[in-house]
């Protein structure tokens, strides 16, 4: 971050950038968990359905196919988004549509900030902007702006899948599939 910017803003902008890499890192787990049980329980209940009759060359490449769908949806979910870091416009601009109240304050607070020395507008007009735009931040709650909500059907399809593996792994015949 830029050190021209006002501490409270960049304060925030790095309180939004945690929460953000956090939920992506908790919606990766969640796509991993998902993809992994639903895969490879979906494979071992076809083989309990065909009573053991799927070949060995089929269960392997089922199980490689299953292995590449879970790391391709891992890299959509978790991955992907995490490599791809926002510059701090980037945080702005997202923290912005999240919270409609900044308009775009903070966006040219940031961009202002981060802006040469050799525009055209005043010093004293950057840090009125900035001043009226850390003001604004201040008073949001990022945990507010991005709830644990947001990844409600991750953790409950997680929670599901979870649930009824294990209560397929209470037939003595299919838990036996999964070995």
């Amino acid at each position: 971050m830029n050190t021209n910017l006002d501490p409270i803003i960049v304060k925030k902008l790095d309180d939004f950038r945690s929460r953000r890499r956090n939920l992506i890192l908790l919606r990766g787990l969640c796509s991993g968990i998902l993809s992994f049980l639903g895969t490879f329980v979906l494979i071992a209940l076809i083989d309990y359905l065909t009573r053991g009759r799927m070949s060995e060359d089929l269960r392997s490449g089922l199980s490689i196919l299953g292995y590449c769908l879970v790391l391709i949806l891992f890299w959509k979910t978790c991955l992907g988004p995490l490599l791809l870091l926002p510059s701090a416009k980037k945080l702005a601009r997202l923290l912005e549509q999240s919270s409609p109240d900044l308009k775009e304050d903070l966006l040219s607070a940031v961009e202002l900030g981060m802006g040469n020395q050799s525009s055209s507008d005043s010093d004293v007009f950057r840090k009125l902007l900035q001043k009226q735009a850390s003001t604004k931040v201040s008073e949001l709650d990022i945990k507010n702006i991005l709830p644990l909500g947001t990844l409600k059907y991750w953790l409950r399809g997680t929670a599901g899948l979870i649930a009824i593996t294990f209560a397929l792994l209470q037939i003595p015949d299919f838990g036996s599939a999964l070995k």
